[in-house]
């Protein structure tokens, strides 16, 4: 999938892209997630402004960041 979908995202934008590039999530809840627990350590702060989608503080208190 990924190999299909770094092919047609470089095809579309003129860039080059690899499959190591491209990473499949099965929601917006998962990608959320996955860019919390690269990005955060435990203790960094985060600011998430009101009003908000329920679901993007819970990766964040996942990781129990302050």
């Amino acid at each position: 999938m990924r190999h299909a979908l770094y092919r047609k995202i470089s095809a579309e934008t003129a860039q080059p892209w690899s499959a190591e590039e491209i990473v499949v999530t099965s929601g917006a809840k998962q990608a959320l997630f996955n860019v919390a627990m690269v990005i955060l350590n435990p203790g960094d702060e985060v600011l998430i402004p009101a009003p908000y989608w329920t679901a993007s503080s819970k990766p964040i208190i996942t990781i129990k960041t302050d």
